[in-house]
């Protein structure tokens, strides 16, 4: 089933995600290519701008959820974007 809703869609990324970090190999392969982006400009820029594109995702995926109402108004977009950013790991 392909999730429609904004509800359903940031379930279905959090989900997503969370099981990539389950396969050992994937999560080891993560890791490895942020730490090489902490040394090497060349991996550091399109890395971030990956996490920064998925970010702004997540934000008018929260933004919509908000105006559908499936979101409780007034929720801090910006801070419940880096604490779910944050919590999979990413370059900021």
């Amino acid at each position: 089933m392909v999730p429609s809703t904004p509800r359903d869609m940031l379930r279905h990324e959090l989900d997503f995600r969370r099981r990539i970090l389950t396969y050992r190999e994937f999560f080891i392969v993560l890791n490895e290519l942020q730490l090489h982006a902490y040394r090497d400009p060349l991996v550091t820029a399109p890395l971030r701008q990956i996490y920064a594109q998925w970010r702004q995702y997540l934000t008018e995926l929260i933004h919509q959820g908000v105006a559908s109402r499936q979101f409780r108004a007034g929720v801090p977009v910006a801070a419940l974007v880096e604490v779910i950013s944050g919590s999979f790991g990413g370059l900021h």
